[in-house]
């Protein structure tokens, strides 16, 4: 095993990772993918800087393959917290025909929620980050967590991309977020 130098992530993905069971509308299904917000972004951020580090909340149940996956593509998972009370978060994803995806969570609102990780449990270098994206949390929470970012990292960009049920009542719910990010980026609806 090759032993790397731990250094501040460029960038940093506060997030999600949820295990995907994918069903096609041909009937091909892929079963145990990485998925979520956050294994997306992280994963994306590393196509355009050297480090990115991975902030999410998984069960004791995580596969070892798929931390070796995002180690071995270089993601720093020294946020990546464990919570062995509970199953990492898992979802079905049903694509039709027409390319519509319908995603059914299989794990509870009330779990997924009780799991998220918090600010309080970040790596203290993850906040010396030159940018951190955020799809995380409600609007007051999203504020607060960039609150507190800012209070450790004055030059921190942050960016945040609310969930889409965030988006059902249009940015009024949204507004103390939109003024404290330098980048809001809202899902299709």
């Amino acid at each position: 095993m090759v032993t790397m130098p731990m250094t501040t992530p460029e960038y940093v993905a506060f997030s999600n990772l949820i295990i995907d069971d994918i069903v096609l509308a041909d009937g091909q299904s892929f079963m145990n993918i990485l998925g979520g917000a956050g294994t997306h972004t992280v994963m994306g951020m590393l196509w355009w800087c050297e480090s990115a580090g991975f902030m999410a909340a998984v069960g004791d149940d995580l596969p070892q393959h798929h931390r070796r996956m995002l180690e071995g593509a270089g993601v720093d998972l020294r946020g990546l917290l464990s919570r062995p009370d509970m199953p990492t978060p898992r979802a079905w994803q049903l694509f039709e025909k027409d390319e519509r995806r319908v995603e059914v969570f299989r794990t509870s609102t009330e779990e997924f929620t009780r799991q998220k990780p918090l600010f309080s449990e970040m790596p203290v270098d993850y906040v010396q980050a030159t940018g951190i994206h955020i799809q995380w949390g409600d609007p007051s929470e999203q504020t607060h967590l960039i609150s507190d970012l800012r209070a450790q990292n004055a030059k921190v960009v942050v960016s945040c991309e609310p969930a889409m049920t965030q988006q059902e009542d249009g940015l009024a719910e949204n507004t103390a977020v939109l003024q404290a990010v330098d980048l809001f980026s809202p899902d299709r609806t």
